[in-house]
C-alpha cells in the first residue's frame, strides 16, 4: 500500500510514495485502490502522459522537478547527491515519469514495461548498477558558451524552471549544471535538462519561466527521442562524432606516442589538440571481436562475436552506438572493414548491417587495398587507387553533405591499413626511404625467453622470421610506418573538410586501432596475445571547445576499447544501457589524472588452444595464466609490474616481494571467472571457456 509522506514541501504536499523496488507487487490492485495522485507506479499502469496527469492532477514536469529538489534537500548540497542519498526507487520514479512524458502515447496501454530499460518485464530487473551518467553535460557546455552561466549575478539567481513549485534551495543555477561534472559516475536519466534547455532558450537574460508548461506542450519540445525513448537535446546541441578506426596499428607507429622516426603530423596535431590516453588496451587483441566490443561495450564472452565463434546476434546489435545514434537522429555512414556480420538467431546466417546505416560503404571481410575492388567506394579509385586515401576523400564528402542537413552525424571510418599483407601506397614512396628505424627496447627473441611455452605454440612466433622482422627490419617498417603515414594524410582529409563545412568546433573525433601489433617485439609478430605490443592501442580523443582541449594533455588512466560505445552515447545524450561492460570516458577528458576503473580483462579464446589465455590487467600490474595442460604442457601463470616494467622484461610470478600483488591479481582474475560464468552468452562455447581458464 502506499503511505502518505509528512512534511512541509510542496511535493509532500500532493504525492504519496509507493515502494516499487518489488516487482511482486500488485500495482493493478493498488491503481483500483487510489484515492490521492501517487507516481511511484509502474509505466504498465500509466500508459501515456495523458492518463499519467489525470492520475497525478499536475503536470509531470512538476512532479519530476519537486522530486529532484527533494533529493537535493535532503542530500543538503549538490555534491553529495549520489547513490547515497538517492534511493533507487526515486531513480526508477523519476526516470519513468520523464520517459512517459517524452514518449507519449507510443507506450501500448497493455503492455507491461520496465521503467528503466523501457524493455518488457518477462523477469525481474537488477536495478542495483542503475546507471545515472551524463545528461547535463553538454546542456552545461551549452549554457556557459551563451554566457548563461558564470556570473555573479547567475551564481547567486535561485530559479523555478516550468513550474517547478520549489526553488533549487540554496544550490545556484551553474551547481544544478555542474553536478555532472562532479558526480560523473552518477546521471539522472530524465528529460528534466531538456525541459530547463527550452525554458533557457526563451528566457532573454534570466532562468524564470512563470507560467506552468502542460503535457501538450511539453510532447512539442524538441526533444531527442533517442535509444530508450527519453533524452535532453535537441540536434543542434548534440556534437557530431568521427571515429577513426585502424588495423593492427602498434603504439609506437606515432610521433605523438615518442617515436621520433615516423612522420604523422595531423595525428599528431589531433593529440596536441585533444587528449592521448597512455593505457588504452584491446579486451581482444585481434579484429573481428575487437571491433564487436567497440560496437556493443561488451566483451568479447558476453558479446559471443569473434572467428571461428559466429556473428553479431540481432538482440545484441540492436544496442550498438551506430544503431541507437541513427535511432537518436543522426546520419550515420560507415566505410571500410567494419569487421562484422550480424545473424537474426543463432542458427540463421550472418550478413552484413547496411541497412542500419544511412549511407553504407563499407565491404565484406578484410576487403580490398584496391579502391577499384571495393564496389562501394569504386567511384574514388580513379584518383585514389589505393584505398586509404579512398576513404578520406568519402569522409570528405559525407561531412560536407552532413553539414547541409540538420541532422548531427556520426562517420566511422575503418581504415584496412596496416593489417598485413603490407601494401603501401606508392604515392608515399619517399616517406621513408633508406631510413633506418630504431627497435624497441624488448626487440629479439632473447629478451622472450621468459614467456610461457604455450604464448610460442601460434602463428605469432613464426612470424618474428617469416615476416622479416628478425633480418629485414628497417625494410619491413619502412614499409609499415608507410601505410600509417598514408592513414595520417586522410586524417588531415578529414580534419580539413570539417572547417570546410564550418563543423569543426561541433565534431568530436576519435582515433584508435582494433588491436596493437607485435613488430618484432620480444621475438614475435602479429597479435592477438596479451602482451603491451599486441593488446594496447592508440587512442586519442578530440573535443572542441572544452577547457582541456589544446593543452597537449596525456591521461594514464586505464582504459578500453570497450569504453567507447559508452562515451559516444553519452556524449549524443543517449543513455548508457545498465548492462554494458564499458565506462564513459568523459569523466577523464575532465580530469585526466583520475581513473574510472580498476582492472580490464584481456582475453584470448582464438587459435590454437595452446595460446588460449585469459589476464587481468591494472594501471600497474598484468596477470596472465595459460591453462593449456596437454602433451607435456603444463598450466602457467606470469606476473608483469607494469609500473617499473612496461616492457615485460621481467616475469614476477615467483619474486616473493611480490606476493601480495600476486594474491590480490588472482582474486581479480577470479573475480573475472566469476563475471564470465555468470553473464556470459551461454552459447558457441564460452561457458566451456571459462571453466578451462579455473584453475
Amino acid at each position: 500500500m502506499c503511505r502518505k509522506t509528512e512534511g512541509d514541501s510542496p511535493s509532500e504536499k500532493f504525492w504519496y510514495r509507493c515502494p516499487i523496488e518489488n516487482d511482486n507487487s500488485d500495482y493493478a490492485a493498488f491503481r483500483k485502490d487510489l484515492q490521492e495522485p501517487c507516481p511511484s507506479v509502474f509505466l504498465a499502469d500509466l500508459a501515456t502522459p495523458i492518463e499519467l496527469e489525470f492520475v497525478l492532477k499536475i503536470p509531470v514536469a512538476t512532479v519530476v522537478g519537486d522530486l529532484f529538489f527533494e533529493m537535493l534537500d535532503r542530500a543538503g548540497n549538490i555534491e553529495n547527491l549520489d547513490r547515497a542519498t538517492v534511493p533507487t526507487d526515486e531513480i526508477v520514479l523519476m526516470t519513468a515519469l520523464a520517459q512517459t512524458v517524452v514518449r507519449g502515447s507510443t507506450m501500448k496501454p497493455d503492455s507491461t514495461y520496465d521503467p528503466v530499460l523501457l524493455q518488457p518485464r518477462d523477469q525481474p530487473v537488477d536495478r542495483s548498477g542503475i546507471a545515472i551518467g551524463g545528461e547535463m553535460r553538454v546542456l552545461r557546455n551549452l549554457l556557459k558558451s551563451h554566457g548563461l552561466l558564470g556570473s555573479q549575478k547567475n551564481r547567486e539567481t535561485r530559479f523555478q524552471c516550468l513550474g517547478f513549485s520549489q526553488s533549487c534551495r540554496g544550490a545556484s543555477c551553474e551547481q544544478f549544471f555542474d553536478f555532472e561534472h562532479r558526480c560523473s559516475h552518477i546521471s539522472l536519466q530524465l528529460s528534466l535538462a531538456a525541459f530547463v534547455l527550452q525554458a533557457c532558450r526563451t528566457a532573454v537574460s534570466c532562468f524564470f519561466i512563470s507560467q506552468m508548461v502542460t503535457l501538450s506542450m511539453i510532447s512539442k519540445l524538441p526533444v531527442l527521442l533517442i535509444a530508450f525513448g527519453f533524452g535532453f537535446a535537441s540536434a543542434t546541441e548534440r556534437p557530431n562524432i568521427v571515429l577513426l578506426l585502424t588495423d593492427d596499428q602498434t603504439v609506437y607507429s606515432l610521433g605523438c606516442y615518442g617515436n621520433e622516426d615516423v612522420k604523422t603530423p595531423h595525428i599528431d596535431q589531433l593529440a596536441a589538440d585533444g587528449m592521448v590516453f597512455d593505457h588504452h588496451y584491446n579486451t581482444t587483441a585481434i579484429c573481428m571481436a575487437s571491433r564487436a566490443t567497440i560496437f556493443t561495450g561488451l566483451f568479447e564472452y558476453r558479446h559471443g562475436c569473434n572467428f571461428g565463434r559466429g556473428p553479431i546476434l540481432r538482440d545484441t546489435w540492436e544496442k550498438s552506438y551506430p544503431v541507437l545514434l541513427r535511432r537518436a537522429g543522426y546520419r550515420t555512414a560507415i566505410a571500410g572493414k567494419i569487421g562484422i556480420e550480424v545473424a537474426e538467431t543463432l542458427d540463421s546466417k550472418g550478413t552484413l548491417p547496411i541497412d542500419d546505416f544511412d549511407v553504407w560503404v563499407a565491404g565484406p571481410g578484410q576487403t580490398s587495398y584496391s579502391t577499384a575492388k571495393n564496389p562501394s567506394m569504386a567511384k574514388y579509385s580513379k584518383k585514389y587507387p589505393h584505398s586509404t586515401l579512398s576513404y578520406g576523400a568519402f569522409g570528405r564528402d559525407f561531412i560536407l553533405e552532413s553539414a547541409a542537413t540538420d541532422s548531427p552525424f556520426c562517420l566511422s571510418i575503418s581504415f584496412k591499413a596496416p593489417h598485413m599483407p603490407a601494401t603501401p601506397d606508392p604515392r608515399f614512396d619517399d616517406a621513408y626511404a633508406g631510413k633506418a628505424f630504431r627497435k624497441p627496447d624488448n626487440f629479439g627473441r632473447k629478451l622472450g625467453e621468459h614467456f610461457s611455452e604455450q604464448s610460442r605454440q601460434g602463428r605469432q612466433y613464426a612470424r618474428f622470421h617469416d615476416w622479416g622482422y628478425a633480418d629485414r627490419y628497417d625494410e619491413v617498417m619502412a614499409i609499415y610506418h608507410q601505410q600509417v603515414h598514408a592513414i595520417d594524410v586522410a586524417v588531415g582529409m578529414i580534419r580539413k573538410s570539417l572547417e570546410e563545412a564550418n563543423v569543426a568546433d561541433e565534431t568530436f573525433i576519435v582515433f584508435t586501432s582494433d588491436n596493437g601489433f607485435l613488430c618484432g617485439s620480444h621475438g614475435y609478430g602479429s597479435k592477438v596475445l596479451p602482451y603491451e605490443e599486441s593488446s594496447k592501442a592508440p587512442l586519442i580523443l578530440y573535443r572542441p571547445g572544452h577547457d582541456n582541449s589544446g593543452k597537449n594533455l596525456r591521461s594514464s588512466s586505464l582504459t578500453g576499447n570497450v569504453d567507447l560505445h559508452p562515451t559516444l552515447l553519452e556524449l549524443a545524450g543517449i543513455p548508457i544501457p545498465p548492462e554494458i561492460d564499458g565506462l564513459s570516458l568523459l569523466p577523464l577528458y575532465d580530469q585526466p589524472t583520475r581513473s574510472i576503473r580498476e582492472r580490464l580483462p584481456l582475453i584470448n579464446v582464438w587459435g590454437p588452444e595452446a595460446v588460449h589465455s585469459l589476464s587481468i590487467v591494472t594501471k600497474d600490474w598484468k596477470f596472465v595464466r595459460w591453462p593449456y595442460d596437454q602433451k607435456g604442457f603444463q598450466p602457467t601463470e606470469e606476473l608483469f609490474f607494469l609500473r617499473e616494467d612496461p616492457l615485460e622484461l621481467k616475469n614476477e610470478i615467483l619474486n616473493p616481494d611480490h606476493n601480495s600483488a600476486l594474491g590480490q591479481m588472482r582474486k581479480r582474475y577470479l573475480d573475472e571467472i566469476e563475471t564470465w560464468s555468470r553473464e556470459g552468452v551461454p552459447f558457441r562455447g564460452y561457458p566451456s571457456e571459462a571453466k578451462k581458464f579455473r584453475p
